[in-house]
């Protein structure tokens, strides 16, 4: 049996509609479609697993705890983290 793991993603409502219109019409969920999108577009699943000491090793856990922001900052993260590396690079 497949294991999963649940997350929450922002989508555009215009996008929302469109996959929630194909779910209907192909008779899958959702998430199904999401799944099948991520397989097909990043080839997830093919090849060599990623096994439990590459998760753990990862370097993205090294981020986790570097920023302290304030209370809405968990809404507005990818403005924060998108509008500040935008900046970065216009700057000379």
């Amino acid at each position: 049996m497949k294991k999963y793991v649940t997350t929450n993603i922002r989508l555009e409502e215009a996008d929302y509609r469109t996959l929630k219109l194909r779910a209907l019409r192909d008779r899958k969920s959702l998430a199904s479609l999401v799944r099948d999108a991520v397989r097909q577009v990043y080839q997830a699943g093919k090849g060599k697993p990623v096994t439990e000491e590459e998760w753990r090793n990862a370097p993205f856990w090294k981020l986790i705890g570097i920023y302290r922001g304030g209370p809405d900052d968990a809404d507005r993260h990818d403005e924060i983290i998108y509008d500040e590396e935008l900046e970065k690079r216009s700057q000379p």
